[in-house]
């Protein structure tokens, strides 16, 4: 298959899982009557969300296709893709509604995890009982697997199915073979009511799920113009009152089905009956948004839903940096993925390829100077209305987001910055009509101060980001003009952040981010620029103090790091890990230290080792530990240690010790 085909047909499917998410997240849970006395007929968001926010039927499909990145599709197997999620999802913080034990199902397959039940066994009916393992996540996060598919449903409903089984069984694992099966058929077909009737084949004959969906084909049938009774239907035979659990998939399921066949394959129109539906209709709608928009492409798909992401796509994994990215961007990680396991050719495109992928440029604007950006032709255009000579404005985009920078934080989004100093950022410039412009790159850092760099004509504009207070908040353009123009444009065709960071981080300088209360009401506070993925940790006078524990990662995500210094304020029984090679919870490499011994730490997955290299002095309660290449030291004191094989990664602290212990300062160069 073509790369750009695929690409596009990728892009399409988890832009429509986006919007669905999005349109549905404001009346998730309400009922069919508060949603059509309040805001029916719903035709565009709800919700003014501004800049939309993290939320678990994302978080899913984006992490858990990285089990993909090291097992092909004939070999990969659900213990694999458990590893995986134990890796990506932090342990009580951000990804998941953790509603308990018994309550929650991805929180009750996670402990299971955590306690060395390895899928299948974790998601199991057998160790969870039938409730648990029936609830709704078993499909909602199985869009990915129809992306990686390149239309073959056997493959994506078995990858699906696999993905499933870590948290669910039984219609939970059919739930999730269903709508992976649904988007790869969609990569061919055209008719919503005959994708339903195709996926079928992929599914357990005997299932209770498939006997609803023969239910509601055999109800289309009879009322094919009666979507009203077919609502009726719904809410009399599979309303939630008739299952147990929190949120059951089945009456959601039927009002998936219900909005395909009765929406006239149509975006708009299925979006209305399923938003107007209620239930869990943020899963609902993604689910079908996916479908429907690779069944559709872009071209099926309205201005109206798509531009009020420009192209952001923010997320809560354990990853800080990973944590911030684009609808695009990630859609074209999904399709070079995809190349991979299916042995073809990936290709290098520009971030401004495809319709709407602003990469999240935005453009300031005013009445002297009126500006707007188009990305629908291959390239960012910034369209000027009217510009005075002597006048500038800046195109930039954020690196950085704060709590105050979002709407939605039920999901405990952290971040890292995207940019930092050492790293260069790189424009590629063109005017067709030779503009009498120029461009000068600039970063604007945590306290609010812009630093510029040297001004340039169009061509490729490339500048090394110097110190600022971190984190860096944004990069752009300042545009200036020499004389009058009007009525024309110029084009940005590239922009990439070539990382080789060479950065200072002061925690005394770190600030608390309040982040309000998660999806389970629990206030949250967060730390500028870290992510705390285990445990909590605190801002305090000497710096951050990190709690028993408790870990932070910070940084990366895929930084080779040439050097790294860490010192924190510890007492005697200090027991503490320093990672420069942080691939997630359970992978990363580094230096632990445990009283006055120096030990070289390896963990992937179950696998942990520890090499011991010798004692090192004490120096008072400050603790000086540093990695360069072949050697670490700690306090002065060098050791020697080998190449690591997988040296990519972002700095993590990690305390193992019964006591507090407080970060003070960290540099590193990449």
């Amino acid at each position: 298959m073509d790369f750009m085909d695929a690409y596009r047909r990728i892009y399409a499917s988890w832009l429509g899982k986006c919007i669905g998410v999005r349109l549905g997240s404001p009346i998730e849970n309400w009922t069919w009557e508060q949603i059509r006395k309040t805001y029916a007929p719903i035709h565009g968001y709800t919700t003014d969300y501004g800049q939309y926010a993290a939320d678990d039927d994302l978080n899913g499909p984006l992490f858990f296709v990285r089990a993909m990145e090291d097992h092909t599709i004939e070999e990969v197997t659900p213990e694999d893709m458990g590893s995986n999620m134990l890796n990506v999802v932090a342990p009580l913080h951000g990804f998941y509604w953790w509603g308990g034990p018994g309550i929650a199902t991805e929180h009750t397959a996670y402990a299971n995890l955590q306690n060395g039940i390895k899928a299948p066994a974790s998601g199991s009916a057998a160790v969870n009982g039938k409730t648990i393992a029936e609830q709704i996540g078993g499909q909602i996060f199985s869009d990915c697997w129809g992306f990686l598919s390149l239309g073959n449903p056997e493959e994506a409903a078995d990858l699906a199915a696999k993905m499933s089984s870590v948290t669910h069984d039984l219609d939970g694992i059919e739930g999730g073979r269903f709508v992976a099966a649904c988007i790869a058929l969609a990569w061919h077909l055209h008719d919503a009511r005959t994708i339903i009737e195709e996926s079928r084949k992929y599914l357990c004959p005997k299932s209770t799920y498939t006997a609803l969906i023969n239910e509601f084909l055999a109800f289309h049938e009879a009322h094919p113009e009666d979507a009203q009774a077919c609502l009726d239907y719904i809410h009399a035979h599979h309303g939630y009152d008739k299952y147990e659990g929190v949120c059951h998939i089945l009456p959601n399921t039927a009002i998936m089905l219900y909005g395909m066949l009765y929406g006239r394959n149509d975006f708009n129109e299925t979006m209305r009956l399923i938003a107007e539906a209620g239930c869990d209709t943020d899963c609902n709608l993604g689910n079908v948004g996916a479908i429907m928009g690779m069944m559709l492409g872009l071209e099926g798909i309205d201005e109206k839903w798509i531009l009020p992401f420009n192209d952001i796509l923010l997320s809560s994994s354990a990853l800080g940096a990973r944590n911030i990215d684009t609808i695009s961007g990630t859609a074209l990680y999904f399709t070079k993925l995809d190349m991979k396991l299916h042995h073809l050719p990936a290709e290098e495109v520009s971030p401004f390829a495809l319709p709407y992928a602003t990469h999240g440029f935005r453009a300031e604007t005013n009445a002297d100077h009126a500006v707007h950006t188009d990305a629908r032709h291959g390239a960012l255009r910034l369209i000027i209305d009217r510009l005075l000579a002597g006048e500038s404005f800046r195109i930039w985009k954020t690196t950085y987001f704060r709590a105050e920078d979002v709407y939605d934080v039920r999901y405990e989004p952290q971040f890292t910055g995207l940019l930092e100093p050492g790293d260069t950022v790189e424009f590629t410039i063109s005017t067709p009509d030779n503009l009498p412009l120029y461009f000068t790159p600039y970063i604007k850092d945590h306290d609010g101060k812009i630093t510029a760099g040297e001004k340039a004509r169009a061509g490729t504009v490339c500048w090394t980001v110097p110190d600022g207070a971190l984190p860096l908040l944004e990069t752009g353009l300042i545009v200036e003009c020499t004389e009058y123009i009007e009525r024309t444009l110029f084009n940005i065709t590239d922009f990439r952040i070539i990382k080789h960071p060479s950065a200072t981080i002061d925690f005394t300088k770190t600030t608390i981010e309040d982040w309000g209360t998660d999806i389970g009401l629990v206030h949250r506070y967060g730390l500028s620029n870290l992510v705390i993925h285990e445990g909590q940790a605190h801002k305090a006078e000497e710096g951050v103090l990190l709690d028993p524990h408790s870990a932070i990662n910070f940084s990366g995500p895929d930084t080779l790091y040439r050097s790294a210094q860490l010192k924190v304020k510890a007492g005697t029984e200090t027991d503490l890990l320093f990672s420069w090679t942080y691939r997630g919870v359970r992978r990363h490499d580094g230096l632990r230290i445990h009283g006055s011994r120096a030990s070289l730490y390896h963990r992937w997955d179950d696998d942990e080792t520890e090499t011991i290299l010798g004692s090192f002095p004490a120096a008072g309660d400050m603790l000086t530990l540093g990695y360069d290449g072949d050697t670490v030291a700690v306090n002065g004191c060098s050791f020697p240690i080998p190449e690591f094989k997988n040296n990519r990664g972002a700095l993590l602290v990690k305390n193992l010790s019964e006591t507090p212990l407080c970060i003070v300062e960290c540099t590193y160069r990449g």
